[in-house]
């Protein structure tokens, strides 16, 4: 437990950031496997092939460190937010059902929590609010209230961190617009899904605003950006089904739909964290498939514990404290 300070009251005791969870040693990627996939027709086959890809990237996951990460970014900011500061997982260590049974052990009952999804869909809404219920069931405690901030990835303060981390490839590596294609990835999801949300809107929106800070400024603003929306780490099903298009078919569409086009810019605006799924479908896989397509390929990092995404949070908390005065 940590503690952020704050000079303003607001109807909360305490705040929980909410996370997926991953590996972080060899020897926890089979039980965090097993965890993930708890309730599924799990085979041996699908436990082995994912291990597979969790050995590429070394076996460990960095979500853990990125949620330490927006730990400390918020402890070091003072002045109108002060809570307790729990963090629990989905599906790895710290678990969400013992960080909040810690909680209730230290007394705390009006929970505001923060979970780490930037565009909120109608299965991660479910992933999330029903794990966060199955942990307070657990409590045997019936006066808990557990209060989710909203959705963010389309404010600006998210947008704006985006956009620096896209700046920081762009800045780093020659840029040639006539030859660069920005892609803006997210996870996909059935279509079926998406729709109850405007998930795809969404991220489309937010894209076109990122372009749009890009081009305010100077050192980019007389540049022409083509850009657009893939979707990667489909979990399975008939692809036809699912949100698309699939990153690996747009890159291989590449060489013959915009020959012109040399170098691959990724930013992964529909993740907050740094993820295994990034590490491996888009710096290995989708990597490896540019080059064999004569494409350069360059990725931004996820906007993670960027001071504007701190200051996103702590927005969050104050503004659901707001609407519940």
């Amino acid at each position: 437990m940590n503690d952020i300070d704050t000079t303003n009251a607001i109807p909360f005791d305490a705040l929980l950031i909410v996370s997926y969870g991953g590996p972080e040693h060899e020897d926890e990627v089979v039980p965090f496997i097993e965890n993930v996939l708890a309730g599924r027709k799990a085979t041996p086959e699908l436990i082995e092939k994912t291990v597979e890809k969790y050995q590429k990237i070394g076996n460990v996951s960095p979500i853990n460190e990125e949620c330490r990460a927006l730990i400390r970014g918020l402890l070091q900011k003072t002045g109108d937010v002060v809570l307790p500061i729990y963090w629990g997982n989905l599906f790895w260590h710290p678990m969400l059902d013992e960080t909040i049974a810690a909680m209730t052990e230290d007394g705390f009952g009006k929970i505001i929590a923060f979970c780490t999804v930037p565009f909120e869909t109608e299965h991660s809404l479910r992933s999330y609010t029903s794990a966060i219920d199955t942990a307070l069931k657990k409590t045997g405690i019936s006066d808990i209230s557990v209060t989710t901030t909203k959705p963010f990835g389309c404010h600006e303060l998210y947008l704006d961190a985006v956009t620096d981390r896209l700046l920081e490839i762009l800045d780093y590596s020659p840029w040639d617009a006539a030859c660069d294609m920005i892609l803006f990835t997210a996870h996909s999801v059935p279509k079926t899904d998406a729709a109850l949300s405007n998930y795809v809107q969404q991220l489309r929106m937010a894209g076109l605003q990122v372009i749009e800070r890009l081009k305010k400024i100077v050192r980019h603003s007389k540049r022409h950006y083509d850009w657009d929306l893939a979707f990667q780490s489909r979990s399975g099903g008939n692809p036809n089904a699912w949100c698309g298009p699939d990153i690996h078919d747009f890159v291989s569409a590449m060489p013959e739909k915009w020959p012109q086009k040399k170098r691959v810019v990724v930013s992964p605006v529909g993740f907050l964290l740094e993820n295994a799924e990034l590490l491996y479908d888009l710096d290995i896989e989708t990597s490896n498939l540019c080059h064999a397509n004569k494409l350069e390929y360059v990725r931004a990092f996820a906007a993670g514990s960027h001071p504007n995404m701190i200051a996103l949070m702590r927005r969050l908390i104050l503004d659901s404290g707001s609407s519940r005065s």
